[in-house]
């Protein structure tokens, strides 16, 4: 996508990013440039597993959030820790990851959404893609 493009340009300068758990990746190799975080959360769910990552990013509140109570609380950043944000990654159920453990992210970036943090309007959205969804900041 061409951000020097007028229409796709945030009102204030402020966007969000979005990346869908398909999206990332673990790491491997030395030409990955990855995100570098910590695992938060594992969710099994049989040929896949969820990892909950926390990254270094300040946190937006999504509006269809729908992960469970519990959930959120524990991955809720603490009253102390407001800058990191919890990223999904889709990986195989053989991933070797552990809760605690520190995990590179390599991401697709030719999937990452942009969202305007004023308007919540996606600046990325393309044919038939369903994530002109709005943030909440």
């Amino acid at each position: 996508t061409d951000l020097d493009d007028a229409s796709l340009r945030p009102q204030r300068g402020e966007v969000a990013v979005g990346i869908r758990p398909e999206h990332l990746t673990l790491a491997e190799g030395p030409f990955s440039s990855p995100l570098k975080g910590t695992v938060a959360l594992i969710e099994e769910l049989g040929a896949d597993l969820l990892a909950h990552v926390r990254i270094d990013a300040v946190p937006v509140q999504i509006v269809d959030t729908v992960a469970g109570e519990a959930a959120r609380e524990e991955l809720a950043p603490s009253a102390v820790d407001r800058d990191s944000a919890v990223i999904i990654a889709r990986l195989g159920a053989e991933a070797d990851v552990a809760k605690g453990q520190t995990v590179d992210l390599d991401v697709d970036v030719g999937r990452i959404h942009l969202f305007d943090l004023v308007t919540t309007e996606s600046l990325t959205a393309r044919p038939g893609d369903d994530a002109a969804g709005g943030v909440e900041s």
